[in-house]
Protein backbone atom coordinates (compact mmCIF):
# COMPACT_ATOMS: atom_id res chain seq x y z
CA UNK A 1 0.00 0.00 0.00
CA UNK A 2 1.22 3.34 -0.83
CA UNK A 3 -0.80 6.96 0.84
CA UNK A 4 1.98 9.23 0.85
CA UNK A 5 1.87 13.71 0.90
CA UNK A 6 3.09 14.52 -2.78
CA UNK A 7 3.94 17.78 -4.40
CA UNK A 8 1.34 19.78 -6.23
CA UNK A 9 3.10 19.39 -9.54
CA UNK A 10 3.49 15.03 -8.59
CA UNK A 11 1.32 13.54 -11.27
CA UNK A 12 2.89 10.20 -10.96
CA UNK A 13 -0.44 8.78 -9.22
CA UNK A 14 -4.14 9.40 -8.43
CA UNK A 15 -4.14 11.77 -5.28
CA UNK A 16 -6.28 12.85 -2.86
CA UNK A 17 -6.53 16.41 -2.91
CA UNK A 18 -7.93 17.76 0.05
CA UNK A 19 -8.51 21.44 1.79
CA UNK A 20 -8.00 21.96 5.26
CA UNK A 21 -8.36 25.48 6.18
CA UNK A 22 -9.76 28.62 3.65
CA UNK A 23 -11.02 28.38 0.02
CA UNK A 24 -8.63 26.88 -2.81
CA UNK A 25 -9.05 26.77 -6.85
CA UNK A 26 -7.47 24.34 -8.56
CA UNK A 27 -6.59 24.77 -12.20
CA UNK A 28 -6.63 21.70 -14.34
CA UNK A 29 -6.46 21.44 -18.06
CA UNK A 30 -9.76 22.26 -19.43
CA UNK A 31 -11.79 23.55 -16.02
CA UNK A 32 -10.90 25.23 -12.89
CA UNK A 33 -13.24 23.62 -9.44
CA UNK A 34 -13.19 26.04 -6.47
CA UNK A 35 -13.30 24.27 -2.87
CA UNK A 36 -13.70 25.08 0.60
CA UNK A 37 -12.83 24.01 3.97
CA UNK A 38 -12.86 20.44 4.29
CA UNK A 39 -13.80 19.36 0.72
CA UNK A 40 -11.36 16.44 -0.64
CA UNK A 41 -11.59 15.97 -4.45
CA UNK A 42 -9.69 12.29 -6.41
CA UNK A 43 -7.39 13.58 -9.13
CA UNK A 44 -6.19 11.25 -11.59
CA UNK A 45 -2.79 10.19 -12.64
CA UNK A 46 -0.86 12.09 -15.31
CA UNK A 47 -3.49 15.14 -14.80
CA UNK A 48 -1.30 18.14 -14.08
CA UNK A 49 -2.88 20.77 -11.61
CA UNK A 50 -2.21 24.67 -10.63
CA UNK A 51 -3.43 25.67 -7.16
CA UNK A 52 -4.29 29.39 -5.98
CA UNK A 53 -4.50 29.77 -2.15
CA UNK A 54 -7.07 32.30 -0.93
CA UNK A 55 -5.72 34.30 2.29
CA UNK A 56 -4.97 31.67 4.87
CA UNK A 57 -5.52 28.79 3.17
CA UNK A 58 -4.11 25.23 3.10
CA UNK A 59 -4.41 21.92 2.10
CA UNK A 60 -2.62 18.78 1.15
CA UNK A 61 -2.17 16.07 -1.37
CA UNK A 62 -1.61 12.64 -1.01
CA UNK A 63 -0.90 9.94 -3.54
CA UNK A 64 -1.80 6.74 -3.38
CA UNK A 65 -1.82 2.82 -5.07
CA UNK A 66 -3.61 0.16 -3.21
CA UNK A 67 -5.93 -2.76 -4.06
CA UNK A 68 -9.28 -1.89 -5.14
CA UNK A 69 -7.69 2.15 -5.01
CA UNK A 70 -9.24 2.77 -8.75
CA UNK A 71 -12.70 2.80 -7.51
CA UNK A 72 -12.15 6.26 -5.58
CA UNK A 73 -11.92 7.74 -9.21
CA UNK A 74 -15.59 7.74 -8.83
CA UNK A 75 -15.58 9.72 -5.98
CA UNK A 76 -17.65 12.77 -5.97
CA UNK A 77 -16.04 16.10 -4.41
CA UNK A 78 -16.49 14.76 -0.75
CA UNK A 79 -16.67 16.42 2.74
CA UNK A 80 -15.15 16.06 5.92
CA UNK A 81 -14.81 18.60 8.77
CA UNK A 82 -11.43 19.66 9.05
CA UNK A 83 -10.50 18.79 12.33
CA UNK A 84 -11.52 14.97 11.13
CA UNK A 85 -9.11 15.14 8.53
CA UNK A 86 -6.14 16.57 10.52
CA UNK A 87 -6.78 13.78 12.68
CA UNK A 88 -6.65 10.89 10.59
CA UNK A 89 -4.14 12.17 8.64
CA UNK A 90 -2.18 12.85 11.83
CA UNK A 91 -2.94 9.14 12.78
CA UNK A 92 -1.73 7.89 9.22
CA UNK A 93 1.66 9.45 9.54
CA UNK A 94 1.83 8.25 13.32
CA UNK A 95 1.56 4.69 11.98
CA UNK A 96 3.69 5.33 8.89
CA UNK A 97 6.68 6.48 11.54
CA UNK A 98 6.22 3.69 13.72
CA UNK A 99 6.87 1.29 10.48
CA UNK A 100 3.45 -1.19 12.36
CA UNK A 101 2.59 -2.05 8.39
CA UNK A 102 -1.25 -3.45 9.84
CA UNK A 103 -1.92 -0.51 11.98
CA UNK A 104 -0.80 2.11 9.35
CA UNK A 105 -3.17 0.44 6.67
CA UNK A 106 -6.14 0.08 9.32
CA UNK A 107 -5.69 3.68 9.78
CA UNK A 108 -5.85 4.55 6.04
CA UNK A 109 -8.59 2.39 5.64
CA UNK A 110 -10.35 3.68 8.31
CA UNK A 111 -10.11 7.26 6.84
CA UNK A 112 -11.63 5.40 3.38
CA UNK A 113 -14.35 4.38 5.39
CA UNK A 114 -14.64 7.78 6.85
CA UNK A 115 -15.22 9.10 3.62
CA UNK A 116 -17.34 6.71 2.06
CA UNK A 117 -19.73 7.44 4.91
CA UNK A 118 -19.43 11.07 4.46
CA UNK A 119 -20.10 10.79 0.73
CA UNK A 120 -23.28 9.10 0.42
CA UNK A 121 -24.41 11.91 2.74
CA UNK A 122 -22.88 14.47 0.64
CA UNK A 123 -24.71 12.81 -1.98
CA UNK A 124 -27.94 13.09 -0.73
CA UNK A 125 -27.23 16.67 0.30
CA UNK A 126 -26.15 17.24 -3.56
CA UNK A 127 -29.27 15.91 -4.59
CA UNK A 128 -31.67 18.32 -2.56
CA UNK A 129 -28.84 21.17 -3.88
CA UNK A 130 -29.78 20.05 -7.38
CA UNK A 131 -33.29 20.40 -6.63
CA UNK A 132 -32.88 23.78 -5.55
CA UNK A 133 -31.03 25.06 -8.08
CA UNK A 134 -33.82 23.18 -10.84
CA UNK A 135 -36.42 25.29 -8.37
CA UNK A 136 -34.25 28.28 -8.97
CA UNK A 137 -34.01 28.27 -12.76
CA UNK A 138 -38.51 27.43 -12.53
CA UNK A 139 -38.42 31.08 -10.76
CA UNK A 140 -36.35 32.76 -12.51
CA UNK A 141 -36.12 31.71 -16.24
CA UNK A 142 -38.01 34.61 -17.51
CA UNK A 143 -34.30 36.71 -16.29
CA UNK A 144 -31.48 36.84 -18.15
CA UNK A 145 -29.58 33.64 -16.58
CA UNK A 146 -25.94 32.35 -17.27
CA UNK A 147 -24.33 29.56 -16.09
CA UNK A 148 -21.60 32.00 -14.21
CA UNK A 149 -24.56 34.27 -12.44
CA UNK A 150 -25.78 30.81 -11.27
CA UNK A 151 -22.93 29.36 -10.28
CA UNK A 152 -22.44 32.34 -7.90
CA UNK A 153 -25.55 31.84 -6.90
CA UNK A 154 -25.00 28.68 -5.19
CA UNK A 155 -21.32 29.45 -4.52
CA UNK A 156 -19.96 26.82 -7.32
CA UNK A 157 -17.93 27.00 -10.03
CA UNK A 158 -19.45 26.78 -13.40
CA UNK A 159 -18.15 23.28 -14.59
CA UNK A 160 -18.71 21.80 -11.33
CA UNK A 161 -22.44 22.88 -11.07
CA UNK A 162 -23.02 22.04 -14.64
CA UNK A 163 -21.32 18.60 -13.84
CA UNK A 164 -23.44 18.09 -11.08
CA UNK A 165 -26.40 19.26 -12.77
CA UNK A 166 -26.17 16.87 -15.64
CA UNK A 167 -25.44 14.02 -13.31
CA UNK A 168 -28.77 14.24 -11.77
CA UNK A 169 -31.19 15.34 -14.30
CA UNK A 170 -29.38 14.28 -17.32
CA UNK A 171 -28.37 17.56 -19.46
CA UNK A 172 -26.78 20.69 -18.76
CA UNK A 173 -28.10 23.64 -16.66
CA UNK A 174 -28.47 25.96 -19.50
CA UNK A 175 -30.33 23.70 -21.52
CA UNK A 176 -32.51 23.17 -18.89
CA UNK A 177 -32.76 26.89 -18.81
CA UNK A 178 -34.27 27.12 -22.42
CA UNK A 179 -35.95 24.09 -21.85
CA UNK A 180 -38.33 25.69 -19.50
CA UNK A 181 -38.40 28.57 -21.85
CA UNK A 182 -39.42 26.58 -24.70
CA UNK A 183 -42.30 25.02 -22.70
CA UNK A 184 -43.21 27.48 -21.35
CA UNK A 185 -43.85 29.92 -24.63
CA UNK A 186 -45.86 26.83 -25.94
CA UNK A 187 -48.51 27.45 -23.59
CA UNK A 188 -48.56 30.94 -23.86
CA UNK A 189 -48.35 30.87 -28.00
CA UNK A 190 -51.37 28.10 -28.00
CA UNK A 191 -52.78 28.62 -24.30
CA UNK A 192 -52.62 32.02 -24.35
CA UNK A 193 -52.32 33.29 -27.99
CA UNK A 194 -49.74 35.21 -27.26
CA UNK A 195 -48.01 37.29 -29.98
CA UNK A 196 -44.49 35.79 -30.87
CA UNK A 197 -43.29 38.83 -29.89
CA UNK A 198 -44.80 39.02 -26.12
CA UNK A 199 -44.14 35.16 -25.66
CA UNK A 200 -40.31 36.04 -26.41
CA UNK A 201 -40.46 38.35 -24.03
CA UNK A 202 -42.38 36.67 -21.32
CA UNK A 203 -39.79 33.82 -21.49
CA UNK A 204 -36.54 35.40 -20.93
CA UNK A 205 -35.85 36.87 -24.75
CA UNK A 206 -35.33 40.20 -25.79
CA UNK A 207 -35.08 39.14 -29.39
CA UNK A 208 -38.08 37.56 -31.10
CA UNK A 209 -36.40 36.86 -33.97
CA UNK A 210 -33.67 34.59 -31.64
CA UNK A 211 -36.24 33.36 -29.61
CA UNK A 212 -37.82 31.98 -33.29
CA UNK A 213 -34.57 30.73 -34.59
CA UNK A 214 -34.05 28.84 -30.68
CA UNK A 215 -37.67 27.67 -30.78
CA UNK A 216 -37.24 26.14 -34.45
CA UNK A 217 -34.00 24.61 -33.05
CA UNK A 218 -35.86 22.57 -30.31
CA UNK A 219 -38.85 21.60 -32.04
CA UNK A 220 -38.25 21.78 -35.47
CA UNK A 221 -40.95 24.26 -36.10
CA UNK A 222 -41.15 28.14 -36.10
CA UNK A 223 -43.54 29.30 -33.33
CA UNK A 224 -45.99 30.42 -36.32
CA UNK A 225 -45.89 26.76 -37.51
CA UNK A 226 -46.16 25.18 -33.80
CA UNK A 227 -49.42 27.82 -33.20
CA UNK A 228 -50.89 26.49 -37.18
CA UNK A 229 -50.39 23.17 -35.83
CA UNK A 230 -51.82 22.88 -32.45
CA UNK A 231 -55.17 24.79 -33.82
CA UNK A 232 -55.59 22.22 -36.61
CA UNK A 233 -55.54 19.62 -34.30
CA UNK A 234 -57.98 21.21 -31.69
CA UNK A 235 -60.61 22.08 -34.25
CA UNK A 236 -59.98 18.30 -35.60
CA UNK A 237 -60.36 17.18 -32.05
CA UNK A 238 -57.14 15.32 -32.02
CA UNK A 239 -55.14 15.40 -28.78
CA UNK A 240 -53.20 19.06 -28.44
CA UNK A 241 -49.58 18.64 -27.44
CA UNK A 242 -49.50 19.96 -23.66
CA UNK A 243 -46.04 20.73 -21.65
CA UNK A 244 -45.41 18.46 -18.75
CA UNK A 245 -44.78 20.94 -16.26
CA UNK A 246 -46.87 23.90 -15.36
CA UNK A 247 -45.24 27.46 -14.38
Amino acid sequence: MIFEKVSVDDPSMNRLFIVLEGKVTVQFQTHSIRFREGECYVVERGLPMTVKEEDCASFAIYGYDFAGSEQLLTWPIVYLHPNVWKEELAQIEAMRKKGTPFSYHASVYQLLEEIERNKMERNRQCIHQMEEVQSYVQKHYREALTLQQMADQFYMSPNHLNELFKRRYGMTLMTYVTDCRIRRAKQLLVGKRMRVRDTAHAVGYDDEFYFSRKFKKETGKTPTQYVKEQLKKQKEGRPVMRPSVSF
